[in-house]
């Protein structure tokens, strides 16, 4: 093995540029080897690095900001309390790498190998030695809204772990231990989850369509708000889990509960109630035109509910379930979603602008959707003036002749949104990916 030897700021920058022209088949390109360096308070930011080797080596406290990783090798290599945030690291080998204390928040890890590496030497009397643990370990770490879709993991995610809004399709998750970890928003489509640990996760609309469930711990973990078929749950124990609570006589109570709320919105708070559906399922009911204007409905399970024409401004969702909820033309001023689930929902035509406020001119209330997954939504002639859609999920949107006149999409995902005639005056799209006007 070589010796461990020390490389600074300038050699890397010269390295990092002749490794770009290798990529691009330009005379005068080497490609990028590091392995066995002390490569720790570097800048790799932004740096073209695909297809490099850095195996064994100390990558620890760098910045690698949206730097190009897609195929890179770094095997057994520490990255501790590196910056990672928009890394691609898409079909990366990070076996047995420590990422311990790292930032991957938006980092896409698609197809990328966080499993079982060792790397073994030979020592001064011929004997074998084994450095590191042999897992990828990753552990106080940031990975929100990072895109771990087809990866291989192998019981690498230790304690205090934020995954928010993480994407975990298909990946090969078996015997992975999450325990007590922040997977609000998790997409799970398809993963297989055997053996795996979940005790004690926040896992408010987390979503398991498709996903192999086999002995799988939920034991005190909050599953309100998540999009599940019980009977794809039926070879786990769901007794400890936290689920989204069941209303009895829905169809008479929540009309009555409805009645409350119009006369306590109608009186200004002088007769009736407030409605609190919070945490509740209101799932394939119908109630078009309704009133629950400020009512709060966050963390609810609406899937595939007629609201349509309805009274929102004000409402609490975030955290909501609203996959496949029809919201066509309703009234959604002000209203709080953040993290909402509103995949392939009917926002036609619905108001999402901001909420003036009598006699507080200048004081509107802006419309909040950020972090939420729009996926598939239609959002044809909506009125999202001043909206919040940062950090949201707008993939495969149809946004055609939707008004986002100086509304924020900072780090937003557009790949694949229908933007055809679509109104962006002062729109602040910052960061945001897959725009196509």
């Amino acid at each position: 093995m070589d010796e461990e030897v020390r490389v600074d700021q300038f050699n890397l920058d010269e390295m990092a540029l002749d490794h770009a022209r290798h990529v691009k088949g330009l005379k005068g390109g080497a490609r990028l080897f590091l392995n066995f360096r002390n490569c720790s308070s570097l800048d790799f930011s932004r740096k073209q690095l695909s297809w490099s080797e850095m195996v064994g080596s100390r990558i620890n406290d760098c910045d690698f900001t949206e730097a190009k990783m897609v195929g890179a090798n770094l095997f057994g290599s520490n990255l501790s309390h590196s910056n990672m945030r928009k890394v691609d690291f898409t079909k990366a080998d990070l076996r047995g790498a420590i990422l311990s204390g790292t930032n991957l928040e938006y980092a896409e890890l698609n197809d990328t190998n966080l499993g079982q590496g060792e790397i073994v030497t030979i020592d001064g009397g011929g004997d074998l030695k084994r450095l590191g643990n042999g897992n990828a370990v990753i552990e106080d770490a940031n990975l929100k809204n990072a895109n771990l879709a087809n990866a291989k993991v192998y019981r690498i995610f230790g304690a205090n772990t934020d995954l928010t809004n993480a994407n975990f399709s298909h990946a090969k998750l078996n015997g992975s231990d999450f325990s007590n970890s922040n997977l609000r928003g998790a997409i799970f489509v398809g993963a297989d989850l055997t053996d795996a640990d979940f005790s004690g996760c926040a896992m408010n609309g987390a979503v398991f369509t498709n996903a192999i469930i086999d002995g799988t711990n939920f034991d005190g973990a909050d599953l309100t708000a998540a999009l599940f078929k019980i009977e794809e749950f039926i070879r786990t124990d769901l007794s400890n889990a936290i689920l989204a609570k069941k209303m009895d006589n829905i169809d008479e109570n929540i009309r009555a509960i409805v009645e409350d709320h119009r006369e306590w919105v109608e009186s200004i708070g002088g007769a009736g109630a407030q409605a609190n559906l919070s945490k509740l399922d209101l799932s394939n009911i119908s109630l078009p035109g309704v009133n629950l204007a400020a009512a709060d409905l966050s963390e609810a399970t609406v899937s595939n509910t007629d609201l349509s024409g309805g009274r929102l401004s004000m409402a609490k969702l975030s955290g909501a379930m609203l996959n496949g909820c029809s919201l066509a033309g309703a009234d959604l001023r002000g209203a709080a979603m953040t993290e909402a689930n509103l995949t392939e929902a009917n926002l036609r035509g619905a108001d999402l602008s901001a909420m003036p406020i009598t006699g507080m001119a200048g004081r509107d209330v802006a419309t909040q959707l950020g972090h939420a997954k729009l996926v598939g939504c239609q959002l044809q002639l909506a009125n999202l003036r001043g909206v919040c859609l940062d950090g949201s999920d707008l993939r495969r949107a149809d946004l055609r002749e939707a008004d986002l006149t100086n509304a924020s999409l900072v780090d937003a995902n557009l790949t694949g949104a229908d933007l055809r005639n679509t109104i962006l005056e002062g729109t602040d799209l910052r960061g945001a990916v897959g725009v196509k006007i």
